[in-house]
């Protein structure tokens, strides 16, 4: 995701050098085309908030885009993790945030003000581009792989401090769209690079892909201890168990399907007090980061796609399968081979081309508004 934050802030040349903003990556789309329809997913239930009245400047339509309207209570969120940055990073009290000239990383010095309304206007902005890119695609926002868990966080975020949203008019809706900003790039990024898309990549690129960077394996897995009481087991139920995983290497070596012999290996972990989804019988990882044990992925790495071999470590045994990276190339399959185009030449494609779509973006604000939402203002009403 890196590469894609580098784009989001090129209005902002230079950050502060305590990187405000960066380590949240802000996200909030409030747009009224779909707002409603996000209603109907299921949410976790919005804490009850205290009866305040809603401030005039924010929950009202700020932007449009491509007749997509985006709220000004999102600005405010970008706005509001500018200022507790700048009060963290300085130590200074709310009241005195505006008049403080902070540094910037290319040396530049600035007042807090600008560096807060213009981190608030540029991250507005590019959500107002991500979500309109998305939208257009016959997509609701909602779809994201990552709503359910942006759902969440917001309201939890809602709970620990609902008087304070409360205050600002902000809404759980506001909060989720605002939490799945960061997953917006990647989201537009498989819209515009899978299969169908405006940039689709070739089956073949995808393959190449793939076949460099990760690794497809099935395993089978016998624990040489009992993992409840953490005792080892006696030489002879070790010997048995070695014995069974020797079987299961023969059989499949004389032509049993392998995910049979897996199947028949998580029922045998129930007396081990291991659970195993059985219909899980191959794994898919990254060679940068395998989630794998290292004694795994380091036999796989030693075998021919469809060969096995047995491992026999300390704690374990296993008969390990390398399977073709592209032999089948399902919806896992094609996750992954996107996931690897994000992280290649086809990422940095992505965001020189999402720089130019800012570079032109033309939004169409509602100036009064615009000029409400003043660092001043939201310190007023919090403070």
């Amino acid at each position: 995701m890196d590469k894609l934050r580098c784009v989001a802030l090129i209005l902002l040349s230079a950050l502060l050098l305590c990187s405000c903003g960066a380590q949240k990556e802000p996200d909030g789309i409030d747009s009224v085309t779909y707002i409603s329809d996000m209603a109907q997913n299921t949410l976790p239930a919005e804490t009850e908030k205290p009866a305040e009245p809603e401030p005039a400047f924010s929950g009202k339509v700020l932007a449009e885009l491509d007749g997509n309207g985006f709220s000004s209570s999102v600005y405010l969120l970008f706005m509001d993790e500018a200022l507790e940055n700048v009060m963290s990073r300085y130590d200074v009290k709310p009241e005195d945030v505006p008049a403080l000239e902070v540094l910037l990383e290319d040396g530049s010095v600035i007042t807090a003000k600008e560096f807060c309304e213009t981190y608030a206007k540029n991250e507005f902005e590019w959500v107002c581009l991500l979500a309109n890119d998305y939208l257009k695609s016959g997509k609701d926002i909602s779809e994201s792989s990552k709503w359910q868990d942006a759902a969440s966080l917001a309201n939890d975020d809602l709970m620990k401090n609902s008087a304070k949203y409360s205050t600002l008019g902000i809404s759980l809706n506001d909060l989720v769209l605002y939490e799945l900003y960061t997953d917006l790039y990647y989201d537009d990024f498989v819209i515009r690079y899978s299969p169908g898309g405006e940039n689709e990549i070739s089956d073949g690129d995808l393959s190449k892909l793939m076949e460099n960077n990760v690794r497809k394996i099935s395993y089978t897995y016998l624990p040489l201890y009992d993992e409840l009481t953490n005792k080892d087991f006696s030489d002879t139920e070790k010997a048995e168990i070695i014995s069974i995983s020797e079987s299961f290497l023969k059989r499949y070596r004389n032509g049993e399907d392998f995910s049979d012999i897996v199947a028949e290996n998580y029922i045998l972990l129930d007396s081990y007090h291991i659970s195993y989804d059985a219909d899980i019988t191959s794994v898919y990882y990254v060679l940068s980061d395998p989630m794998l044990p290292a004694a795994i992925t380091d036999q796989a790495e030693k075998l021919k796609p469809n060969e096995a071999a047995l491992l026999k470590t300390d704690n374990f045994v296993s008969v390990v399968l390398r399977l073709p990276v592209n032999e089948a190339k399902d919806d896992e399959w094609m996750s992954f081979a996107i996931y690897q185009a994000y992280q290649s030449a086809y990422g940095d494609r992505y965001a020189e081309d999402m720089s130019v779509a800012y570079d032109s973006l033309q939004l169409k604000y509602d100036k009064k508004l615009l000029s409400q939402l003043t660092l001043e203002k939201l310190i007023e009403a919090l403070y």
